[in-house]
């Protein structure tokens, strides 16, 4: 499997020690005229590709479905192939552990059916998530500039996904 990306989230960080490993799943979802599925941040403005954390005993496909239909109020019709990983890492907060290693796999999927309720978790309400088609490049310039502004602090997520998206677009061309 191809890891697309590894961050550091703190200079000079070692990975020794105790391990903490979290596993995320991500959804590259294309749509009518090329557009992506993504969310949106309404508070910060930032575009994500949706998904989220496997829960203990699920498997990647059954939290993307899950994470999907919660972040997007859409059901996946099918998973076609994974695109790869982004490993991220930062000091642990967890006692016992030395660093936190976050794995986030993407996976282009497809998604059918009409809109159904969302279900959000409460800091994703907060920040206004909402589910929009958007071309690649307009969200990959949005999160750019929201990366390179001065004012405020991004989402934790938003330089991660701005790679990704860059990525995105060398393999589509």
């Amino acid at each position: 499997m191809e890891i697309i990306l590894e961050i550091f989230r703190e200079k000079d960080l070692l990975i020794k020690g105790r391990i903490l490993k979290r596993d995320a799943v991500r959804g590259v979802i294309l749509g009518k005229n090329e557009k992506l599925l993504m969310v949106y941040s309404k508070h910060r403005g930032d575009y994500k590709l949706p998904g989220g954390g496997v829960q203990k005993g699920e498997t990647h496909e059954d939290a993307l479905k899950r994470e999907i239909r919660e972040e997007c109020g859409l059901k996946v019709a099918l998973i076609k192939k994974i695109l790869g990983k982004v490993i991220e890492y930062k000091k642990a907060r967890d006692k016992g552990y030395d660093i936190f290693q976050m794995n986030s796999y993407y996976f282009i999927c497809s998604v059918s059916g009409d809109l159904e309720q969302m279900q959000l978790d409460e800091y994703e309400k907060k920040l206004g998530f909402t589910p929009v088609w958007v071309e690649l490049e307009e969200a990959l310039d949005t999160n750019r500039k929201i990366l390179n502004s001065e004012s405020g602090d991004p989402n934790s997520w938003v330089e991660r996904e701005t790679k990704v998206l860059e990525w995105l677009k060398e393999k589509m061309v």
